[in-house]
């Protein structure tokens, strides 16, 4: 298929579009292209790509695509940002992207999910969930498809994700921090793996007409669930010489919330996990070694997104709309 994704340039963007491509598909990307200053490492997966906003794509976009892969967004928990302007972004423009795709006559339309411990544990549609299953018909598929937190290398780096920021200060600066008590469960995939629940997506919904309780699919839910105290455990048998130091009442901006799996939500088909929490650490340790991570990428703006954007705010780089001013583009932190 000819997939298009938006936010292609971001933390899931390149191993999605990387994952997709070895499938077979022809890919390309549209992103704001807010944080391509702030990568580490190898561009993984090169394509055609376009900048824009995501609230601003046309019809003209989805011209010669057969399916959308939507990741497009900006984390829900921003300071200084206006309600409004983020429910623009994460809802408004999703659904308008999906009616977009609908009235173009594409048949398959992928969209990530998250939850986290705010009050969306359940397996109850979230507003946005709600309405793309609006528009499910015979001859267009939307799909939401809610997957655990990754962790892992990408180009684009997330230090506000929980494993990544973890093994970062392991291997930067000797220390495990413990966010959580060692009992409280979280919801993580290897980055690899959750890379390939779109490919699994794509496949499966190409080849099924859904029916409105389809619209909803969750992956590896039950591989996913680990707890902390696994986490420092797994973290600190790689990483030589690290200790664990406990950091509850610390938690940066973006690990306030714990990444979840909602239970009795129906499961994508056919999809299974492949990477241990062993081996995707494993590689971790191996790829931040290797690509030069340093301890003061964690503290800073450069790889924590909502630390990003309310620098880039306070220095003027971006409006009250969250659009970037004149000559700031690519220059956010």
């Amino acid at each position: 298929m000819r997939v298009l994704i938006t936010g292609h340039d971001g933390y899931l963007g390149r191993p999605i579009a990387a994952a997709l491509g070895q499938a077979g598909h022809t890919v390309r990307g549209i992103d704001a292209m807010l944080f391509s200053h702030t990568t580490l490492g190898p561009i993984i997966h090169r394509m055609p790509e376009a900048l824009g906003d995501v609230r601003d794509i046309g019809p003209e976009a989805l011209d010669d695509v057969d399916a959308v892969v939507h990741l497009a967004g900006v984390p829900e928990m921003l300071g200084g940002v206006a309600t409004e302007v983020v429910e623009a972004i994460n809802h408004e423009a999703t659904v308008r992207l999906a009616e977009l795709c609908a009235e173009a006559g594409l048949q398959t339309f992928v969209r990530a999910s998250h939850r986290r411990a705010n009050g969306q544990e359940s397996a109850a549609p979230t507003a946005t969930d709600a309405a793309l299953t609006s528009f499910a018909a015979a001859d267009f598929r939307p799909l939401s498809l809610v997957v655990p937190e990754a962790y892992g290398f990408s180009p684009a780096l997330r230090g506000d994700l929980l494993v990544n920021n973890m093994v970062g200060h392991a291997v930067t600066a000797g220390e495990v921090p413990l966010y959580y008590d060692p009992e409280t469960l979280v919801a993580v995939m290897a980055l690899h793996d959750v890379a390939q629940s779109f490919v699994a997506a794509l496949d499966h919904w190409s080849t099924t007409t859904p029916s409105s309780t389809d619209c909803l699919l969750s992956a590896g839910a039950e591989s996913s669930q680990t707890s902390v105290g696994k986490l420092v455990e797994t973290i600190t048998a790689a990483v030589d010489g690290a200790r664990v130091v406990n950091r509850s009442d610390e938690r940066p901006i973006g690990l306030d919330r714990r990444p979840l799996m909602p239970k009795g939500m129906p499961q994508l088909p056919g999809f299974q996990t492949t990477v241990s929490l062993e081996a995707g650490i494993q590689t971790m340790v191996e790829d931040f070694g290797r690509y030069g991570l340093a301890r003061d990428d964690l503290s800073g703006a450069r790889f924590n997104r909502t630390e990003a954007l309310g620098t880039a705010l306070r220095r003027g780089h971006l409006d009250d709309d969250l659009r970037p001013v004149p000559a700031s583009i690519g220059a956010v932190a």
